[in-house]
């Protein structure tokens, strides 16, 4: 007989597709498909299975069609894969690519080692390479112009002001940069001689969409939005093939919209006004047909906060469909050049997320097969959609994951905090990676017995700006009050034993994690943080610490000493009553190494008890298959101990 019961390699054998993309030709999509937590390059056709394009252990960062083939990055290598070929290196550098882009000659133009590189390929195997070296470190990102004669780049002015500029082949230098005092977030290229930009002020209370001049620098704003808690810049901004249009992510009426500019019109279109959000994940782009007049997006119009699905817009009759639904996360939607078929991922609570094609006017086709057999034979919990009422009275919104045998023994329980905090989590499978795994392994918890509550904290998205503004000067005050609420709550129910309740969480819910253990000492049992912070940042200059500050009501100073102090967990770390698991990367990029070190430093001279295990060279979620059988392993391990009495 089959074993039915999950176990943490099943949880860890789910594959995750990401970023569908169309050949030229529309026969086939590209995607990134995650195997073991490694991104590979696959792709599907409705005439044959899906097949791995990548080499065995390429990690690809990126790709992008050349000619009938595609091109990839992994580590340093660029690969080129030709129709029903395998792929052969056309050049290998000692540092990663950052960035990729294909001009209409077939030329591809990346990053590495802060040089601009071009590579011409004239035949299979016999690349022309080209090194060129700007005056400004480079962050990754490239994009070719309309004639292949400039190049749009990411670049880091004075050392760490993030700017855009433009680069000219032709004479082998920079024509353009953006203006000082500003963050250009995006910049896409409308023509040759006009560049959209999606910029911010450094405090980041103000967002401006704009056209600007590469000749004269001239500018022209199309949108704009300030507000004093800070803006939170969702979605990506794209641009027609034919530089007639561009759509973009702006707050209307107190939610994230889709707007549209058309040349002709010159005018801006909100495509569906009303209470609901138009981005399916955080840096999703809508897409345009070959054409420019259909626009592909993702909107939890006409479904529930939490659902996502796949809407069409034809600037023709100025008309709306829904292609996908009723109910789910259907995201990150990709027409096909000629606009007569769309690509998308689609999840629920009891499907892992998979890649569909559809005919704009046909039933979908499901194109990947993710999930081991053992998850057929599971039964998964759908979450239950709760509102609660948070300490200070604030409405949030969490899931709770419980079994149908839950109520009839009194049993541990957990709360699961994500990260962000600008996240919302979805009734089932995430189209975050991260957040995927996560729902796998609450429903593996599931199993042995613990309920959970997944709390969307405020901070969060889905539920309009006010709501993902809602911690400004509160964090560690307003969404730790929420997830204590969330605990209380969670700690009522039948079935729930009040006094074996843990805490857990990644990142920003590693954070919440130590916030709750340090100044509400009494509500758990237990917490596990992975990679959550310990302090504020303290360093200026960064993304990140511009992020606090906003949060934070401004710069350390007399008028926010008080949001600091709150916002620390180590200026409660006397409290700390329960004990504490800490796992964390040494190469982490969002949250650095050194507060793992503060937390041991800490809590050894407090003769708290707590463990840690560090992981060499991992990332802030994990990338390695093996560092995640030991987390869970070890989580399930301290589960079991502190909250289970096993």
């Amino acid at each position: 007989m089959p074993d039915d019961r999950l176990h943490i390699k099943d949880v860890l054998d789910i594959r995750h597709p990401e970023l569908p993309r169309w050949a030229p030709d529309g026969d086939r999509v590209w995607f990134l498909y995650r195997v073991d937590g490694r991104p590979e390059l696959w792709e599907a056709a409705l005439d044959r299975e899906p097949r791995r394009t990548s080499r065995v252990n390429d990690r690809v960062s990126f790709f992008a069609p050349l000619g009938a083939g595609v091109c990839y990055a992994a580590g340093g290598a660029l690969l080129l894969v030709e129709p029903e070929g395998l792929p052969h290196v056309l050049v290998d550098l000692p540092n990663d690519i950052g960035g990729l882009s294909v001009d209409p000659e077939g030329r591809i133009a990346f990053t590495a080692g802060d040089r601009l590189w071009i590579v011409s390929t004239v035949g299979a195997g016999m690349p022309f390479l080209q090194s060129l070296d700007p005056p400004h470190p480079l962050l990754g990102a490239v994009e070719w112009s309309p004639s292949g004669r400039r190049v749009l780049l990411s670049v880091l002015r004075h050392g760490a002001v993030h700017a855009l500029s433009v680069f000219d082949l032709t004479g082998r230098a920079v024509i353009f940069e953006s203006a000082e005092g500003t963050i250009p977030v995006q910049g896409r290229f409308l023509d040759e001689e006009t560049l959209l930009v999606v910029r911010s002020t450094p405090d980041a209370m103000r967002r401006d969409v704009v056209l600007l001049r590469v000749d004269t620098g001239a500018e022209r704003v199309l949108f704009t939005e300030s507000d004093p808690r800070g803006i939170v810049t969702l979605g990506e901004a794209s641009v027609s093939p034919r530089g007639d249009a561009a759509a973009f992510i702006g707050t209307v009426a107190g939610y994230p919209h889709l707007l549209l500019w058309e040349r002709d019109r010159d005018s801006l279109t909100t495509i569906v006004p009303g209470a609901h959000e138009d981005h399916g994940e955080e840096h999703e782009a809508p897409s345009f047909s070959a054409d420019g007049m259909l626009v592909a997006f993702s909107s939890s119009h006409g479904g529930s906060p939490q659902d996502r699905l796949v809407h069409l817009y034809s600037r023709r009759d100025r008309t709306l469909r829904v292609l996908t639904g009723p109910a789910g996360t259907h995201v990150d939607p990709a027409l096909s050049p000629d606009g007569t078929r769309v690509a998308y991922l689609s999840s629920s609570a009891q499907m892992s997320l998979e890649l569909h094609t559809a005919a704009v006017t046909g039933t979908p086709v499901r194109m990947t097969y993710s999930m081991p057999a053992v998850w057929a034979r599971t039964r998964l919990v759908p979450p239950e959609p709760v509102e609660l009422r948070s300490l200070d009275g604030f409405r949030f919104h969490a899931d709770l994951y419980r079994s149908p045998d839950a109520v009839r023994t009194p049993a541990p329980a957990l709360i699961y905090v994500h990260g962000g905090p600008m996240r919302q989590m979805r009734a089932g499978f995430h189209p975050m990676h991260a957040y995927a795994v996560f729902h796998a392994w609450n429903q593996y918890l599931l199993q042995q017995g613990y309920t959970i509550l997944s709390v969307d904290y405020r901070g969060g998205t889905g539920y309009g700006v006010d709501y993902e503004r809602g911690n400004y000067e509160g964090p560690g005050q307003g969404d730790l009050a929420d997830v204590i609420a969330g605990a209380r709550y969670l700690k009522s129910l039948p079935g729930v034993d009040p006094g074996r309740v843990g805490i857990w969480g990644l990142s920003y819910g590693g954070y919440l994690t130590l916030l709750a253990l340090t100044k509400f000492p009494d509500e758990f049992r237990l917490g596990v943080n992975l990679a959550g912070m310990w302090t504020y940042p303290e360093t200026s200059g960064s993304g990140r610490v511009r992020f606090w500050e906003r949060r934070l009501g401004g710069p350390p100073g007399p008028a926010t000493t008080r949001h600091y102090d709150e916002a620390s967990p180590a200026h409660y770390a006397e409290r700390l009553a329960a004990p504490l698991l800490n796992l964390h990367g040494t190469a982490d990029e969002s949250v650095e190494f050194q507060h793992l070190d503060a937390i041991v430093r800490d809590l050894t001279r407090l003769n708290k008890r707590f463990e840690v295990m560090y992981y060499p060279g991992e990332s802030h979620f994990f990338h390695r298959r093996e560092t995640w059988e030991d987390a869970f392993r070890r989580m399930e391990e301290a589960f079991a101990r502190e909250l289970a009495g096993a």
